[in-house]
């Protein structure tokens, strides 16, 4: 059940942030922001939170939160989406804002979900 709250809060976290820059700055389509953050929210809970983070802390993992989000945002775009027309910056911008947010949630998870119960 731990885990079902983390990956609640992660994806508010995720699809908030992209909706203010993707939506409300480059009118991204509203059903795009909601898949994109679930397929950014499940790569980065996996690879950064349950992966990275134990192993190599909150640094490290925002890092690599930062670049598994730049990835995923631009593969989804290109390939799922089929949108070529946003430009690089947005899914930097993005990357960056949504690395910042992980650094606060990387701490949620140590406190709350890496410890044993």
């Amino acid at each position: 059940m731990r885990h079902v709250t983390a990956l609640l809060l992660k994806y508010i976290l995720v699809t908030a942030i992209l909706y203010v820059i993707q939506m409300l700055l480059f009118r991204e389509n509203v059903w795009n922001i909601i898949v994109l953050g679930f397929v950014v929210t499940i790569v980065s809970y996996i690879v950064g939170d349950l992966g990275i983070l134990p192993m190599s802390g909150n640094i490290t993992a925002s890092i690599a939160d930062f670049a598994l989000s730049y990835l995923t945002i631009w593969l989804t775009e290109r390939y799922v989406f089929a949108n070529y027309a946003t430009p690089a910056s947005v899914f930097l911008v993005s990357s960056l804002i949504l690395a910042a947010g992980e650094w606060y949630f990387h701490g949620y998870m140590q406190r709350n979900i890496l410890t044993e119960a």
